[in-house]
């Protein structure tokens, strides 16, 4: 991969990290926006660790942000460490109050650190998501077991 896998420190934050208590829909627009075809994305899911190709694994990132881009849906990864459950939402930007000249903006809370807001370009979502989803692959130990899954994003503001 050519590009580099993006840190907190390349990512732009918005506003501090906040209580873990932060609703998501104090970020989220769902508003009457309605994915058009639950059916184009309602099976992308995968677990952590997989047996996933990389081949595999980089096809699904781009069905995934092919669904960000066009449905009103965000991609939520879960990931279960000792200290507790921390979740990643990655959402288009234009379904979000937060003005942005990045395409993604990530909603994160992790019990230690809280809620964190941070925005993104396609290339370096795509490189995260591909780091994410193969770190722990076939043959390797790991270090903590997660989900990833596809939700409108009517669902994503319940999740809190």
């Amino acid at each position: 991969m050519a590009d580099a896998i993006p840190t907190d420190d390349d990512v732009q934050f918005i506003g501090e990290t906040q209580p873990d208590s932060r609703p998501l829909q104090s970020v989220l627009q769902t508003g009457s926006h309605r994915p058009s075809n639950p059916s184009s994305w309602s099976d992308l899911s995968m677990a952590v660790p997989n047996d996933a190709t990389t081949a595999r694994i980089l096809a699904f990132v781009e069905c995934i942000l092919v669904e960000l881009t066009h449905e009103p849906v965000g991609a939520v990864y879960r990931s279960n460490e000792e200290w507790g459950v921390i979740e990643t939402v990655t959402v288009h930007a234009d379904w979000t109050s937060i003005s942005t000249d990045e395409p993604f903006v990530r909603y994160r809370r992790d019990p230690r650190a809280g809620f964190q807001c941070s925005t993104y370009s396609r290339t370096a979502v795509r490189d995260a998501l591909v780091e994410r989803l193969s770190r722990e692959g076939a043959g390797s130990v790991p270090v903590s077991t997660g989900s990833f899954c596809v939700y409108p994003l009517s669902t994503l503001s319940r999740l809190d």
